[in-house]
């Protein structure tokens, strides 16, 4: 699927990973430990931004987290390993 059908046909956790890999490439900076959004997103905002409930997107969010894909800095985004978060993006993948 392509990033805007993820967007628009996928499921919860495409929304939520779709946002994230799209804000990584824009505007992520590479750091020794993955790939920081300078910018702050609330769970509330990417909610928004996808079409999904803010609860969802908390359990999506939390999901990516406790699978390593992500974590926090402060109040940012830390993508652990953008190539990966990519690859299980497209692994659960809707049909």
């Amino acid at each position: 699927m392509a990033r805007m059908e993820h967007l628009v046909f996928g499921g919860a956790y495409d929304k939520v990973t779709s946002v994230i890999i799209l804000c990584a490439e824009r505007f992520g900076l590479t750091t020794s430990s993955g790939v920081e959004l300078p910018l702050v997103l609330t769970h509330k905002q990417i909610a928004s931004l996808v079409g999904i409930t803010r609860e969802t997107t908390s359990v999506e969010i939390k999901n990516l987290e406790r699978e390593g894909l992500i974590g926090y800095k402060d109040r940012s985004i830390l993508i652990k390993d953008l190539n990966k978060l990519k690859e299980q993006s497209l692994l659960r993948q809707s049909f």
